[in-house]
């Protein structure tokens, strides 16, 4: 047997979330009918005498993760893009190297291989292929790949995807075509990149990092095209150690659930930031460190992370490390921060659909399961329903022959969006519910009628009652629209 994808164990950092909003407001990780980012691969490449395949599947369209074995022709070691349909099928797939098909062939108009985060047969880079859909045209992908620290230095490139083309399939049946390839936006990269978008607006921001410095890549995705500029945020370290200036940039951006703050985290020395942001101006802010509790030292220290992930109301972040097997949770409303007694071997973080929060493994050659974070919204050490870590909550069975990779994908992605803004998102309002965060019932002062959407948004409920019913929600953040307000709603369990 030839492993394709098999690779040393190194210290890196993997991918954040991808963040789809909802009016000013962005998440993956809310219950959504509707399939967006419900596809998950996950895994090595095997090839046999006879076969070759991807090992891993994850399928949440029917709510509950349903794992399989696929045989997609492609190992993800820790770049990783998919996207598929509202029904769960595959439209697309890349490692930030390869881009295939629905049919599992390399994609018509697609070179052998991007100029993307290569390191042999492997894409690596934390968050090195990032999927975007088009706010005016579903069909139309805009791929963005990042350059690996240890391998080549290919810089931060745009890749265009229109699915509705012919390509390896027919006018009737289309399977795409990469339209534009290696289009390069900076030389200087880091591996971090995420965005922020909503399916209701007609624009998106893909944020990423140049390498060595403290400049934040801005690129704003509307219907006039890709608008690029960089912003200079000096990020403070205690103790003036300013590592960014320093280092290649192995890291982790994630947008909060409202869109308002974006947080990063990297290793040697880079620590764990937290910043504002404005989505009309692209405009970035008031950086402040996050520090916590060593459980080795015993002292409130930089946490150089792999990834960070918020969690789905954005009162808590998560954080994974590799050097010294920690994963903290950052208590943003009581500023300070837990670690995991269980001091998981952790990598990636990725909300799912259903609200929990997975967790890769850092050993990508033998391991054959996922780690859960479950009531991510809760605090890890007190309260009636805690946070906690289950760290084989998904096994894939060994017949498989696979392994699971550092990475989970990240992508943004919309289907049957109604464009009703230019270039901004909708603002919220304080709005007429309460209480709020609600955990059984809200009451309607405005007498209006309200739509609910999760942060998807997907529509999940509607009502003219002056006490509505949401304990068949979902817990996490929603916004409710009425009469031209939107007001955001905390739902807690």
């Amino acid at each position: 047997m030839y492993i394709c994808d098999k690779k040393s164990m190194k210290t890196k950092v993997i991918l954040s979330a991808l963040y789809i909003t909802v009016f000013s407001m962005t998440s993956n990780a809310q219950s959504n009918s509707t399939g967006q980012n419900n596809v998950w691969h996950i895994g090595s490449y095997y090839e046999t005498s006879t076969s070759s395949h991807s090992c891993y599947k994850l399928d949440f369209t029917s709510g509950t993760p349903q794992i399989s074995e696929a045989d997609l022709k492609l190992g993800y070691y820790e770049s990783v893009s998919v996207v598929s349909d509202q029904y769960g099928n595959e439209r697309m797939y890349t490692n930030g190297l390869k881009v295939l098909d629905g049919s599992g062939q390399l994609m018509k108009g697609a070179p052998q291989e991007l100029l993307g985060p290569a390191d042999g047969n492997n894409g690596t880079a934390t968050q090195g292929a990032l999927s975007v859909t088009d706010r005016s045209n579903n069909d139309i992908i805009h791929l963005f790949t990042t350059q690996g620290i240890d391998g080549a230095q290919n810089g931060l490139r745009y890749n265009k995807i229109d699915l509705s083309l012919a390509g390896n399939g027919t006018v009737n049946n289309p399977l795409g075509e990469v339209i534009v390839s290696d289009s390069l936006l900076f030389n200087n990269s880091s591996e971090m990149l995420t965005s922020i978008g909503s399916c209701e607006s007609d624009s998106v921001w893909i944020i990423g990092h140049q390498q060595r410095s403290y400049n934040f890549i801005k690129i704003l995705l509307s219907t006039e095209g890709l608008s690029i500029d960089t912003q200079e945020l000096a990020t403070p370290l205690l103790n003036n150690f300013h590592a960014f200036t320093t280092t290649e940039g192995r890291g982790s951006l994630d947008f909060s659930p409202d869109g308002s703050k974006l947080a990063m985290t990297g290793s040697n020395s880079v620590g764990t930031h937290i910043m504002d942001f404005d989505f009309e101006t692209g405009e970035l802010s008031d950086p402040k460190e996050l520090r916590y509790l060593s459980s080795i030292y015993g002292v409130f220290t930089a946490f150089n992370g792999y990834d960070i992930e918020f969690s789905p109301d954005g009162s808590k972040l998560y954080g994974t490390m590799l050097l010294v097997n920690e994963m903290v949770q950052f208590d943003l409303e009581k500023d300070t921060s837990y670690t995991f007694p269980e001091r998981p071997s952790a990598a990636s973080l990725e909300k799912g659909p259903d609200g929990n929060i997975y967790v890769a493994k850092v050993s990508q050659d033998y391991s054959l399961s996922l780690g859960r974070i479950s009531n991510p919204n809760n605090s890890l050490i007190e309260g009636p329903e805690m946070a906690f870590y289950e760290p084989e909550a998904i096994t894939f069975p060994s017949e498989f022959m696979g392994a699971v990779g550092y990475g989970l994908p990240q992508d943004n992605i919309c289907y049957n969006n109604t464009i009703t803004s230019t270039k901004s998102m909708l603002k919220t309002s304080p709005g007429n519910l309460y209480p709020n965060p609600a955990v059984n019932y809200v009451y309607n002062t405005a007498g209006k009628e309200l739509v609910f959407y999760n942060a998807l948004g997907s529509q999940v409920l509607k009502s003219t009652e002056t006490k509505i019913n949401v304990s068949n929600l979902v817990e996490g953040v929603y916004f409710v629209k009425g009469s031209g307000n939107v007001t955001r709603l905390v739902v807690r369990k």
